[in-house]
């Protein structure tokens, strides 16, 4: 799989759609915590798109093992697909 380039700045984040093409739910979910680690934040779009990839990759896999592929605490796993089930459940209403 291709990494996507990292910014230094936020002007520089590549277009949402090179993040959206990358169909692994898992890999596009690491490419954009990469990104927030580069950048210090995501912009609102962005950080929706990695809190919905880490929901559509968690059927058949436990919150512990997300996390140790996309490299950030469990806390923060739960944390962003709560955030996806609202957005989710928002969308829906």
């Amino acid at each position: 799989m291709r990494s996507i380039p990292l910014p230094r700045t936020l002007r520089d984040i590549p277009p949402l759609d090179s993040f959206t093409a990358v169909s692994d739910p898992v890999q596009r979910a690491v490419q954009l915590g990469k990104l927030a680690r580069a950048v210090g934040t995501l912009p609102a779009a962005y950080a929706r798109l990695r809190a919905s990839s880490l929901l559509e990759a968690l059927p058949g896999r436990q919150v512990q093992e997300l996390a140790a592929v996309v490299g950030v605490h469990p806390t923060r796993v739960s944390q962003l697909l709560a955030r996806a089930r609202r957005l989710t459940a928002a969308v829906a209403s």
